[in-house]
């Protein structure tokens, strides 16, 4: 098998422009996570009219099955990019400080962002957290009854 690229994870993060294109790179997974599972859930309603778009879908027949429905493995995709974003950005040397805090302030809030969105959708989830490890087993949904009690024992 012939080598495509000499980049490693060893000798990549060497200046802020690598830092800037990783970022876009979380971006674009943000962008594909969300439009393949939440649609920012915006599918509903006359939003969208079948056949102007394609064919419909399995979300939009409204036949999600295990097999091609939600996963919440993509989201722990982002996570983990996100997380070697935050490791590796600090050896970088940056001129202006401002502008390596910019590029952790947006990875911190993706990174939140999508936590945020595996306990809306799925319950409890994995709080695992380094950029090397293995990703988390499926988190278990946590019983409805048990936040709706909460909220209500809060009002």
């Amino acid at each position: 098998m012939d080598t495509v690229s000499s980049i490693t994870g060893d000798d990549y993060w060497n200046s802020k422009g690598d830092a800037e294109s990783y970022l876009m790179g979380i971006y674009t997974r943000l962008r594909d996570v969300s439009n393949a599972t939440l649609h920012f859930e915006d599918r509903g309603g006359d939003a969208f009219t079948t056949g102007l778009e394609g064919g419909p879908s399995n979300l939009w027949a409204q036949n999600l099955t295990a097999q091609n429905g939600y996963s919440w493995l993509d989201y722990y995709a982002v996570i983990h990019h996100c997380n070697l974003m935050i490791k590796n950005v600090e050896t970088i040397p940056f001129g202006i400080e401002a502008e390596k805090n910019a590029i952790l302030a947006e990875t911190y809030f993706i990174r939140s962002m999508m936590y945020f969105n595996l306990v809306r959708v799925w319950g409890r989830c994995s709080d695992r957290a380094g950029a090397h490890r293995e990703l988390p087993a499926k988190p278990k949904p946590a019983p409805v009854a048990r936040y709706r009690g909460a909220a209500a024992s809060t009002r």
